[in-house]
């Protein structure tokens, strides 16, 4: 007799399902290679064992902020080190000898050194910068002496004159040599008719000058030069000057006028 079948599978007692056979099978052993055990090595050297590792997000962002303002600390310190030293160790500057653009110095003063040094901060001249002024050739020991009702002149050593083919730059240049170790001398070059100048006070500016350098001397219009000098003093300062000349030919060629156009001591 056939048994009637019904579509449905029984289960029989202590039987096991394919996903139990499959879950009790052995997991296959995975041998890693050469290079991925070195890093795995390298990085538990590094970070310690894995159970070590393991650090709050909340502790990690708190020392990495603590770091930071540490950092931070230590290069602003570092900072101020710096700048204090730096500071202590600058020479000292004077600031009142570099003026550049004075006020409108023109005329006779625009030709004394040592106005021009007044002007820039320097104290007055004492009596021993009068000695030495003295000492110099062509100092004021040499004037004549007043007349009666006159007032004391500087007579010129020489008479000097310009070549009659002679440029405005052949004056200024005469001028500034025969000043270096003259100064008596120069005043020829000077027409006294246009500027009113005292010659005592006019020699004696210039022999408290030691040195003079011409660094350009530049023909400009209507008779003028540019000229660009540098005076070392006895003092030991420098005096820089960039002034105009005006000149005039009648009756001979003549400085008629100056004008300083930038002046600076150090």
């Amino acid at each position: 007799m056939e048994h009637a079948t019904t579509g449905h599978r029984h289960s029989r007692a202590g039987s096991i399902t394919v996903a139990e056979l499959l879950r009790k099978q052995p997991v296959p052993i995975r041998i890693p290679s050469c290079e991925e055990a070195d890093t795995d090595g390298f990085v538990h050297e590094l970070l310690g064992p894995p159970h070590q590792r393991a650090i709050r997000p909340g502790k990690a962002r708190t020392v990495a902020k603590l770091a930071g303002i540490a950092t931070g600390a230590l290069v602003l310190c570092a900072s101020v080190t710096v700048a204090s030293l730096t500071t202590r160790n600058r020479p000292a500057v004077d600031i009142s000898a570099r003026l550049t653009r004075p006020a409108e110095i023109t005329g006779a003063n625009a030709l004394l050194p040592g106005f021009l040094n007044q002007h820039l901060g320097a104290p007055a001249p004492t009596g021993s910068a009068a000695a030495n002024a003295n000492a110099r050739p062509g100092g004021p020991a040499a004037t004549r002496a007043p007349e009666a009702g006159g007032t004391a002149e500087a007579t010129p050593l020489s008479s000097v004159q310009m070549a009659a083919d002679a440029e405005p730059t052949d004056l200024v240049r005469e001028f500034y040599r025969l000043l270096d170790d003259r100064p008596r001398d120069a005043l020829a070059l000077i027409d006294t008719r246009s500027l009113t100048l005292d010659p005592v006070e006019f020699v004696q500016s210039w022999s408290a000058v030691r040195d003079i350098d011409v660094a350009r001397l530049e023909n400009r219009e209507n008779g003028t030069v540019h000229a660009v000098v540098t005076l070392r003093q006895r003092d030991g300062h420098w005096l820089r000057l960039e002034e105009l000349f005006h000149t005039t030919n009648l009756p001979s060629l003549r400085i008629s006028d100056a004008t300083v156009l930038s002046a600076e001591r150090h």
